[in-house]
């Protein structure tokens, strides 16, 4: 089957998937879609079992959306502060103090090794279980648990140096 072929079959299931990813986004997820849609049909030539093609696609899916969420920065919305009033104090005050802290986790997750920082992202920014990270990496259940357990003792390491020397 040629490319545009594969693509269309498996362009909604994709489509799908990336929804759930995004947690209901249609513009995010069709924009994901299309930049999966693109790196794949640059890599396509590569692809030696066509059968492979879907959990292929899904895999460059996987880290696009993986690189969505290492770009995406969190901030403070102001509309979304002044519609309420009544806490808006509160309201900024836990925002900044989850973005600090969000930010900081994910400076931490960034400089891990590549399938740890993988693992970790799927599982602390997507809830993904550890059965659907491996399928997403294509590693055994094992591996994505290890890379998830060594990836965090080396971030509570680096956490524990931070409070020792403040």
């Amino acid at each position: 089957m040629t490319f545009n072929e594969l693509a269309a079959k498996h362009r909604l299931g994709l489509l799908k998937f990336l929804m759930w990813k995004t947690r209901g986004d249609l513009s995010l997820s069709e924009d994901l879609c299309q930049l999966t849609l693109m790196h794949a049909f640059t890599a396509f030539p590569d692809l030696d079992d066509k059968a492979m093609f879907p959990r292929w696609i899904r895999k460059i899916a996987v880290n696009a959306f993986i690189n969505h969420i290492q770009r995406e920065k969190s901030f403070v919305n102001i509309d979304d502060v002044k519609s309420k009033a009544v806490t808006e104090d509160e309201a900024i005050d836990s925002r900044m103090v989850h973005k600090q802290n969000r930010d900081e986790l994910m400076e931490l997750v960034y400089n891990l090794s590549e399938q740890q920082r993988k693992t970790m992202a799927l599982r602390l920014f997507e809830d993904m279980s550890f059965k659907e990270i491996a399928e997403a990496l294509s590693v055994p259940y094992d591996t994505a648990k290890a890379n998830y357990r060594h990836g965090m003792l080396k971030i509570e390491t680096i956490m524990l140096g931070r409070q020792k020397s403040a």
